[in-house]
């Protein structure tokens, strides 16, 4: 599907009022929390959601017996795709982890929207998302042997002789000089602490986060231009010429004494 039927935000005019209403109290809630986006932004990422849940309905998404939007991985893989670029497989499948840490496989509106906010956030932001791609809520560190695996998958297309070599020596060349070289398990912290020295490794061990330019592509076919400041009025006096005299005021006499 054209990743243009994704962007449009139109929707006839009693379906937009009914899906507005509902989603009023729920956008501006979204919006105190999340500071990336303004209600008009969420309003259309909703929408845009809402759409992608449609056009997804037989897969599995679609709306609950809750009447809550719910996208699943095979809508959530084929929406990235098409308007984030993102075709690596195993990538999408890391970043709807990373979106579903409770393995409810489905994503809600909210989830969706703090995704976004999160590619579009600090280098703080995208790598806790990174990490969240990466480890499991029940074992939340890397361990070397995870690493090495994870390290394999993304460079599969690399053409060496001795591959698992390689990835070993990326490794340990990632980790050297760290507490987790020597112990071979690694804390988010000292995740946090590698980015932060070497934000290039912040995809450590696999790619999640879409291109820079596809993401700004996508968030810009919903987001306004910025308001120009308006002019202020200027109110001209009334024009006069050095020769007329005809509308002139006399020039006041001095006060004499009676």
């Amino acid at each position: 599907m054209s990743s243009n039927v994704y962007r449009d935000t139109t929707l006839e005019p009693s379906k937009a009022r009914h899906l507005q209403a509902v989603w009023d109290d729920r956008v501006r809630a979204l919006a105190r929390k999340t500071p990336a986006f303004d209600e008009y932004q969420i309003q259309a990422l909703y929408l845009i959601f809402h759409k992608l849940c449609e056009a997804h309905e037989w897969w599995g998404s679609g709306l609950g017996k809750d009447r809550t939007d719910r996208m699943d991985r095979v809508g959530f893989r084929d929406a990235c795709s098409a308007l984030l670029d993102i075709q690596d497989g195993a990538a999408l499948d890391a970043l709807f982890s990373a979106l579903d840490p409770n393995n409810k496989r489905y994503l809600t509106a909210a989830r969706w929207v703090k995704g976004l906010a999160a590619l579009k956030g600090s280098d703080l932001d995208k790598a806790q998302l990174c990490w969240r791609a990466y480890t499991k809520e029940e074992t939340p560190v890397l361990t070397r042997s995870d690493m090495s695996s994870r390290t394999k998958a993304m460079f599969m297309d690399v053409g060496v002789d001795d591959f698992d070599g390689f990835c070993k020596e990326f490794v340990d060349t990632m980790l050297k000089g760290t507490k987790a070289g020597k112990e071979g398990v690694l804390p988010l912290p000292e995740y946090l602490d590698i980015v932060s020295k070497r934000p290039l490794l912040t995809e450590l061990v696999q790619t999640v986060l879409p291109d820079a330019g596809a993401l700004d592509a996508f968030l810009a076919t919903f987001t306004p231009p910025p308001r120009q400041p308006r002019r202020r009025r200027t109110t001209a006096g009334p024009s006069t010429t050095s020769g007329s005299t005809a509308h002139s005021r006399p020039p006041r006499s001095p006060p004499t004494d009676l």
